[in-house]
């Protein structure tokens, strides 16, 4: 007798674990407040697209105000891990004109977006100089230096537009 009682045991411990449960379905609350939050998800990255695109407009008004050759622009929004969405680049013949055109793309981006830039580099030699608006990067060579580094050859995979070919 002591088997048949083990033997049922068994049994309904098989049938409680096979049972399943259903979880309610979503209220129509939660389901508004769900889309809401993914409209405003996309509404917020397309803001900050535009934004980054006028930050570029500016800067490329900074270029041109000093004569900047060559200035052309990369988009890197399609290129997985890239670490900005936009590269701006220009070269001069001089290291002088190489450090005007640093202070004039940051003046421009200044007036015109209200943008500041996070980080500053290569100032002390104005061989390259680069510019970091954390989404936006400008990049700011002496001819020699631009041609060497090929940043346009690098980055091959990203939308280049030509803005002035000098």
């Amino acid at each position: 007798m002591e088997k048949s009682k083990s033997s049922k045991k068994i049994s309904t411990a098989k049938t409680t674990k096979a049972k399943t449960v259903k979880t309610p379905p979503a209220t129509s609350k939660a389901k508004t407040t769900a889309a809401k939050k993914t409209a405003t998800s996309k509404t917020k990255t397309t803001v900050k697209k535009d934004a980054s695109l006028e930050l570029v407009k500016a800067i490329v008004h900074g270029m041109e105000e000093k004569k900047g050759r060559n200035i052309v622009y990369l988009d890197l929004r399609n290129i997985p891990n890239s670490v900005c969405e936009f590269f701006v680049l220009c070269d001069a013949e001089s290291t002088t004109q190489v450090n005007a055109l640093a202070y004039s793309v940051e003046e421009s981006a200044k007036k015109k977006t209200g943008e500041s830039p996070w980080h500053m580099e290569g100032l002390n030699n104005n061989q390259w100089i680069l510019i970091d608006y954390v989404n936006v990067v400008a990049h700011v060579f002496q001819t020699p230096y631009r041609e060497f580094y090929n940043i346009e050859k690098l980055w091959a995979d990203a939308e280049l537009t030509v803005v002035s070919e000098n």
